[in-house]
């Protein structure tokens, strides 16, 4: 076939311009400099370079295969543009050779493949027992497979490597025994030197580490392996991920390695991640560029939240001008979202363009570095609906406005709503929000959220939970402002579960909160036909169910069980229709009618015809009511037509209520003017709270109630085993007497004149 060979006469004819040339046609010589566009597909020419001069070559969708040589830069400086999809499969040499004295450099926007098929050449680089030549790669789509013994890119069989790697998608495997991108196999098959800035890298070894030795290399000369950049993958199976071969060690060492930036991870099957292969021997430990300490992998977790975006973290060392960079898309392909640098000890901060901001401290090992709550993210909640989701935090109208943070939410909003779906347990304050005329004002789907009240706020949803907690998931309200919480349609609780759903965990710690369950609904707990999940702690608490429900606890139904409630502090005032005040729903309790547990607080549980703490209306024809437990506060229950504790109006029974600790029956023992004005309240001590503990006579068991007592009366209601009893209060306060199934004769102990008068004077001179 006829072979052409283009010469500086024939760059003389074409001057600055271009040649373009069909590679089918012939074997390309080029012994001057010039600038060429190749084309075409080929199983029998090749692209030879041998000039001393700078040469531009473009290869445009090149196809050269089945050759000895498809691409042999024998001298010389080539810039290689790659358009389209290229490859290059050499059957004896290098894929693309770059002997020890040339020196290639690739760019463009399109892709290229080059293999080597024997003779221990390496996919892109030198030829066997040949140290490659200069290869940089700024950009494109490079995929390179070096023969048996050679390196991916790099040297061949007994080769080193001299590559840099600004940009580009890289991808790099060796032949057997080869590393993915350094030296070839054998003593003289040392990293050379390998340095990665940028771009997009992964790197497999066979025997050889993923990048550095290959297999019983590196006893001339290591080499050294430079990170800055980029997004790093190197992997082995018995080199290391980074540094030595598997054999490295019996004959030599491995590479020196720098790494001072970039996300690297590194991992070997049997060989370290970084460092030694599984052969004996040693490899230096890595370090960074600036100051020779050794760095240690920290791993950044979760510190992306998509695909395919690109974002840039600053890490930086307090107290110290080190820092540590990284720009890219992450380890993202392959599902990835974790980052992972290469740091010495001290303590960090790393910030991303994203939003998302880490701590940590590495401290002469391996770390992490974790997500930590920034500063405070505002939201006007007329501007938008909100929603806080897992791996990308707050968002309004889709547009990402922070990220996990404490996102405080103002502003009056008719139609815009608050939907969290985070397992990143978001604390959200609610800042004199009016949230109303919508589906659902806030809907917690999944996670924990922190609910933070400040000022007076409201939430109306008009066909769901006013406040919504599904199944799963969980709030606890805190602060010291208060929430009103309201459904208005589709048997959904003020606060709690939606229509045949059971309510996520509802745990009030402190603030004003109101709930109105929507009909046939709890106010705080289950929706129509579910149970509740409450825990109350403190605060000041009303709770107004729909028809049919309980105040707090179950809706309607079969299925509107209490489920669990606890309390154990606060002031609660729960109101029931047909259903319980605290308690079971109309007709629940069928399937399992579930607890109520006080140890603490002031309660004021009242019911329609349902108990006041107990079952529903009707529960007792299909079910029964809940196992109540007595054992701290003041209790004061009441019903129109039902028991204060107990059953509903309707036939059925319900468990005895019990002492907690001791499992005995309790019955009511009431205190009559405990918290009545005394001393205490005309010199005006203290903050109104009285302390009150009652001490069984035969066995010292204590009942204890802290509160400032019922709404309505002065009277405290205690419910205690049967016993002889002594009641002390810090108001000066005392009782005595005895407590049975048949009743209480509790009766307060006047005190002695004399005494009354010490505890004025002492009060006295307190205020003094």
């Amino acid at each position: 076939m006829k072979r052409f060979l283009l010469t500086l006469a024939v760059l003389a004819c074409f001057g600055a311009y271009a040649v373009s040339f069909d590679i089918s046609t012939g074997d390309l010589t080029i012994t001057s400099a010039g600038s060429w566009d190749v084309t075409g597909t080929t199983t029998a020419h090749s692209i030879i370079i041998n000039t001393a001069d700078a040469v531009n070559i473009t290869l445009d969708n090149v196809s050269i295969t089945g050759v000895s040589c498809a691409f042999d830069i024998q001298s010389g400086t080539v810039y290689l543009s790659l358009t389209g999809n290229n490859t290059l499969t050499s059957t004896a040499a290098a894929g693309l050779h770059v002997a020890s004295d040339a020196s290639l450099a690739i760019t463009g926007d399109g892709s290229l493949t080059a293999t080597s098929q024997g003779e221990e050449g390496a996919g892109i680089g030198s030829n066997k027992r040949e140290n490659s030549g200069e290869v940089i790669i700024t950009s494109g789509t490079i995929t390179a497979n070096g023969a048996t013994y050679a390196a991916g890119i790099g040297g061949g069989g007994h080769g080193c490597a001299n590559v840099m790697i600004e940009g580009g998608v890289v991808k790099a495997t060796s032949g057997w025994l080869g590393a993915g991108i350094g030296g070839g196999t054998g003593w003289e098959g040392g990293a050379g030197y390998v340095t990665i800035n940028g771009g997009f890298v992964k790197a497999e070894g066979n025997n050889g580490a993923g990048i550095g030795c290959g297999d019983e290399g590196g006893r001339i000369d290591p080499g050294t392996v430079v990170i800055n950049g980029g997004t790093v993958e190197a992997h082995a199976g018995s080199g290391a991920g980074i540094g030595a071969g598997s054999g490295s060690g019996e004959s030599g060492r491995g590479p020196e390695i720098i790494i001072a930036g970039g996300s690297v991870k590194a991992s070997s099957d049997s060989g370290f991640p970084i460092g030694p292969g599984a052969g004996q021997g040693e490899c230096p430990a890595p370090v960074n560029e600036q100051d020779g300490e050794v760095v240690y992998l920290a791993t950044v977790g979760a510190a992306f939240n998509d695909s395919g975006t690109e974002y840039t973290f600053t890490t930086t060392k307090d107290d110290s001008p080190y820092t540590y960079a990284y720009t890219g898309a992450g380890h993202t392909a392959n599902g990835d979202m974790n980052l992972y640098f290469y740091l010495p000890s001290g303590e960090y901060t790393a910030s991303g363009t994203n939003g998302r901001n880490f701590a940590g401290t590495i401290n002469d090992a391996p770390g992490t570095l974790t997500r930590y709550i920034p500063g405070e993210v505002a939201i006007d909640i007329s501007e938008g609906d909100v929603t806080i989701e897992t791996e990308v935090g707050a968002k309004q109208d889709g547009t990402i406005i922070g990220l996990y943070g404490n996102y405080i939410i103002s502003g009056s909003s008719l139609g815009r709503s608050v939907t969290v779906d985070s397992s990143e347990a978001p604390t959200v304050t609610l800042s004199g929000a009016s949230i109303t005329d919508v589906n659902c004002a806030f809907d917690i789907q999944s996670g924990s959220v922190s609910l933070v009240l400040e000022n007076n706020n409201t939430l109306t949803s008009t066909g769901a939970a006013g406040l919504h907690v599904a199944n799963g998931a969980s709030v606890t309200i805190s602060g010291t402002g208060s929430l009103t919480a309201t459904s208005q349609g589709e048997e959904g609780a003020g606060i709690g579960g939606n229509k045949r759903e059971n309510s996520g965990a509802v745990v009030i710690e402190s603030g004003t909160v109101t709930a109105n369950g929507a009909g046939f609904a709890a106010g705080i707990g289950g929706g129509g036909h579910a149970t509740g999940n409450v825990t109350i702690n403190g605060g000041v608490v009303t709770a107004n169910c729909g028809a049919y429900a309980a105040g707090i606890g179950g809706g309607t139904g079969w299925e509107g069980g209490t489920g669990s409630v606890t309390i154990n502090g606060g002031f609660v005032k729960a109101r029931g229709g047909n259903g319980a005040g605290i308690g079971c729903g109309d007709e629940g309790g069928h399937n399992a009618p579930g607890t109520v547990t006080i140890t603490g607080g002031t309660i004021e549980a009242h019911g329609g015809s349902g108990a006041g703490i107990g079952a529903g209306n009707a529960s007792g024809e299909s079910g029964k009511g809940p196992q109540i437990y007595i054992s701290g506060g003041s209790v004061k229950a009441t019903s129109d037509s039902g028991s204060p504790i107990g059953q509903g109006a309707g036939q059925g029974t319900c468990p005895p209520v019990l002492n907690a600790l001791a499992g005995e029956n309790v019955y009511v023992a009431p205190l009559a003017g405990a918290t009545a004005p005394a001393v205490n309240s005309i010199y005006n001590v203290g903050d109104g709270e009285v302390t009150f503990t009652a001490t069984r006579t035969s066995d010292q068991t204590t009942y204890g109630y802290t509160g400032e007592g019922h709404s309505d009366t002065y009277d405290l209601y205690f419910y205690l085993p049967e016993g002889t009893y002594t009641i002390a209060g810090n108001n000066g306060k005392t009782y005595a007497g005895s407590v049975s199934s048949s009743g209480s004769t509790i009766m307060e102990t006047p005190e002695p004149a004399i005494f009354g008068i010490l505890a004025l004077v002492a009060l006295c001179l307190r205020r003094r």
